[in-house]
C-alpha cells in the first residue's frame, strides 16, 4: 500500500477495526528514522499512547488544554510546509528535478517526510467554538491538498463523517478512503466519495463478522481488503523499535525528546504507575486541580475511580 504522496481518511462504525488499519499507515513510518510523526487522538484513550516514545507532537484527548495544543500543532506544521517550498525551490534541478522531496534531499537537508496521523477528528471538532472550528479545517484543508509535495502524508480517521463532523471540503481532497461497516448507503458515500456505492463500492453491505475487512477507493477504482492485525503490544514494540532508531540517526526530536517513561524504560528504571498516569493525563498542563486530576485519571483507568481529593480543590493544585 503506497502511501507517499497521499492523504488517507478512514470512516466507519465503532468497533469495527477501524483505529487498527489507521495504525497500520502509522507503523509504516515507525521503522524509518527520516519519518517525523505528528499524532491527534480526539479519544484520549490507549490506542496511540505508544506513540508518545516517538512522535514529535502528540496530542491526547479533546479538552480545552488539548484542542490548544492542536492548534498550535497545525500552527506548526503550516509554518514548515511554507519553509519546505521556500527550500525546494531554490535547490538546483539536478538535485531536485520535480520540486519535490526525494530521499536524497531527506537525508542531505534533513527534510524528513512529515506523517499527520489525526483519529476521532469529530471529537475536536464537536468542542471547538465555530470560529475555531472554521480555522482548523481550513488547515487541515492546506495541508491535505499542498502537503504531499512537501512530504506530508495526512491519515485520518472519524466515525460517520456527515457535515457536522467532517466537512465535505476536507473529505474531498483525500485521495485514499477507506470505510469499515456503515449502516446505510449514505453514510458509505460520506466516507468513501459521492456517488461509490452506486458503482459497487458500498460498505453498507459488509456485517458485523467482517472486522478487519473494508472497501478502499480511490479517485477512479475500489477494491475489498483485509487488513493486516496488528494488536496493540504489537504496535507499542514498533513505537520502542522507532524510538532506538531516531535516537541511532540523531531523528528524536520534539515531544518525544521529554518523554520520562519511555527514557527511563530504555535506562531499566521503574517509574512507579501512577506517576507515569499522571505525566500521561497532565500531558497538555502545567498544573492541574487535583480533582480535575482524579477525573482524567478515572478517564484513563476505571481503577482510580474510588481516588477522592484530601484537601479542597480551591486550594490544591498538582504540578506535571
Amino acid at each position: 500500500m503506497p502511501v507517499m504522496w497521499q492523504s488517507l481518511f478512514f470512516g466507519g462504525l465503532p468497533r469495527r477495526g477501524k483505529t487498527f488499519t489507521q495504525r497500520l499507515m502509522t507503523a509504516a513510518g515507525l521503522l524509518d528514522p527520516y519519518v517525523r510523526h505528528y499524532v491527534a487522538d480526539g479519544k484520549g484513550g490507549a490506542d496511540w499512547m505508544p506513540m508518545k516514545a516517538v512522535a514529535h507532537r502528540l496530542v491526547m484527548g479533546a479538552e480545552d488544554d488539548a484542542v490548544d495544543t492542536l492548534k498550535a500543532m497545525l500552527k506548526e506544521l503550516l509554518e514548515e510546509m511554507e519553509r519546505r517550498f521556500v527550500l525546494l525551490r531554490g535547490l538546483p534541478v539536478s538535485v531536485c528535478p520535480e520540486g519535490k522531496l526525494t530521499p536524497g534531499i531527506v537525508e542531505k537537508c534533513n527534510l524528513p517526510v512529515i506523517f499527520v496521523t489525526i483519529d476521532e477528528l469529530q471529537e475536536y471538532f464537536t468542542v471547538m467554538e465555530r470560529d475555531d472550528r472554521e480555522q482548523v479545517i481550513n488547515d487541515l484543508c492546506r495541508i491535505a491538498r499542498r502537503g504531499p509535495a512537501a512530504g506530508f502524508i495526512c491519515n485520518f480517521a472519524s466515525q460517520r463523517p456527515d457535515a457536522d463532523s467532517v466537512p465535505t471540503k476536507l473529505r474531498e481532497i483525500i485521495t485514499l478512503r477507506y470505510s469499515t461497516q456503515v449502516v446505510d448507503q449514505t453514510s458509505s458515500d460520506m466516507v468513501l466519495g459521492k456517488g461509490k456505492a452506486a458503482q459497487g463500492a458500498d460498505a453498507s453491505v459488509l456485517s458485523e463478522e467482517h472486522k478487519g475487512t473494508r472497501l478502499v477507493t480511490g479517485p477512479a477504482s475500489f477494491v475489498t481488503v483485509r487488513a493486516d492485525f496488528l494488536d496493540g503490544p504489537g504496535f507499542a514494540e514498533l513505537c520502542q523499535r522507532g524510538r532506538t532508531l531516531r535516537q541511532k540517526h540523531n531523528q528524536l526530536t520534539g515531544d518525544a525528546t521529554q518523554d520520562v517513561t519511555a527514557a527511563a524504560d530504555q535506562a531499566g528504571v521503574s517509574i512507579a504507575a501512577v506517576l507515569s498516569d499522571c505525566l500521561t493525563v497532565m500531558r497538555h498542563a502545567a498544573r492541574m486541580h487535583t480533582v480535575d486530576l482524579l477525573q482524567r485519571l478515572e478517564n484513563h483507568d476505571e481503577d482510580y475511580g474510588a481516588g477522592t481529593p484530601s484537601v479542597s480543590p480551591a486550594s490544591s493544585r498538582t504540578r506535571a
